[in-house]
């Protein structure tokens, strides 16, 4: 009687159950895996399963879980530590809590088979290892490059207790920037065991995946053809940023710099490379801004869902995942809305013929936006009473010492 009904588990839950089991066992690394999924995926599953109670396509449950999971897990750790609360302790309560609802409400979430899924997934795990792992097995100076040890420095007084943290550039005084992805780095450090460094390798190896998947999400909202969204995830991932760009199209064609900036993520291998053109040399970096790349995009593919028809629990992913944008980067927030703004403009004066679509689609955008501003203020407020650190430096010449003689 025991094996039929151990059969009628869905297989989700099975895989959730191994995690647990796998993150209690002493086994390195597997243990170190095992807890960063629960942690950074089966959060956003619990979530997930509530807002999307119909059929979800393999790339969905990849993708959009783990973008769910962040704020959440950082909300309840966050509640927990403001009581009291040890920060090991804060994120085993969060995961207790997130199991308790995935367990009580269901895990199961029927799976769409959608036509080269898989392969989508596939190409992203071959991209993140030829674009990632490879670069940080061959040069480890990259896990500490840019501004990845200022990020380190913040994640390191919260680890000291000091929540929000102070600034490491004015000691005493609270921090005037985003400190969420800190903070979850923080606990993700205290429960995986990882350093953080190894912290910052893993999320942006894991934001790189996320990231090529909402490309090739969005693109299959635009195209049914399977060239097309793997073409559309290719033009995102050797894309450039607006820095490329700049100098891509404001240099002459014998100008070296104006290629370079297309080939830099690979000169990253071998030596240091100076060049902001590439999107790639965003998630070498520590930091929270490649993170939000792909909530960008999820963001996006919401919006045209909207677009569609699609309300309910969209609308409520739409919201979360913006917010989550807001907590862990401000700034590509504010231009991510403005974005979004203009597309529904210019897509309401394509569509002038139906007038009913305008105020719906303009109220649901605006309540999306003003919900993640509303859980947004209380972070914002605490940001903005921080105070700027400025380094004081200067310049020896020998002029200077002339003047001092």
């Amino acid at each position: 009687m025991l094996i039929p009904k151990l059969r009628r588990i869905p297989a989700i839950s099975w895989t959730v159950i191994a995690l647990v089991i796998l993150a209690a066992l002493p086994l390195g690394p597997i243990r170190a895996v095992a807890r960063y999924l629960l942690v950074g995926h089966v959060p956003g599953l619990a979530i997930w399963k509530q807002l999307r109670p119909n059929a979800s396509s393999i790339v969905d449950l990849v993708l959009y879980p783990s973008l769910l999971s962040i704020l959440p897990f950082a909300w309840i750790a966050l509640a927990c530590v403001a009581v009291g609360a040890d920060l090991r302790i804060a994120g085993t309560i969060t995961i207790a809590v997130f199991l308790g609802v995935g367990f009580t409400r269901g895990w199961n979430t029927p799976i769409e088979e959608r036509k080269d899924d898989r392969l989508a997934i596939g190409l992203g795990i071959v991209l993140v290892v030829l674009l990632l792992v490879i670069p940080f097995a061959a040069n480890s100076f990259q896990a500490v490059a840019w501004d990845a040890p200022l990020h380190a420095a913040i994640v390191s007084r919260i680890l000291s207790g000091v929540v929000p943290p102070d600034s490491p550039m004015m000691a005493g005084q609270p921090a005037n920037y985003y400190w969420l992805y800190h903070f979850y780095s923080a606990a993700l450090m205290r429960l995986t065991g990882l350093s953080v460094y190894q912290v910052f390798a893993v999320l942006n190896v894991h934001a790189f995946v996320l990231f090529a998947l909402a490309g090739y999400r969005i693109a299959s909202r635009l195209t049914a053809s399977v060239f097309g969204r793997f073409s559309a995830v290719w033009m995102l991932v050797f894309g450039l940023n607006a820095f490329g760009w700049i100098i891509f199209l404001a240099s002459g064609s014998a100008n070296p710099d104006k290629w370079y900036s297309l080939v830099a993520p690979f000169a990253m291998v071998k030596g240091y490379s100076p060049s902001l053109g590439s999107l790639i040399h965003e998630f070498l970096d520590g930091g929270p801004f490649a993170m939000t790349f792909a909530f960008d995009i999820a963001w996006l593919d919401i919006l045209l869902a909207r677009v569609e028809g699609r309300r309910g629990g969209m609308l409520a992913t739409g919201a979360l995942i913006l917010a989550t944008v807001f907590y862990l980067h401000p700034l590509s927030a504010v231009f991510l809305i403005a974005a979004s703004f203009a597309a529904v403009i210019v897509f309401l004066l394509i569509r002038r013929d139906n007038k009913r679509e305008v105020v719906p689609l303009v109220f649901d955008l605006t309540v999306m936006t003003v919900a993640a501003a509303l859980v947004t203020a209380p972070y914002a407020w605490d940001i903005l009473h921080g105070k700027i650190g400025t380094p004081l430096s200067g310049a020896l010449s020998p002029a200077y010492l002339k003047s001092q003689g």
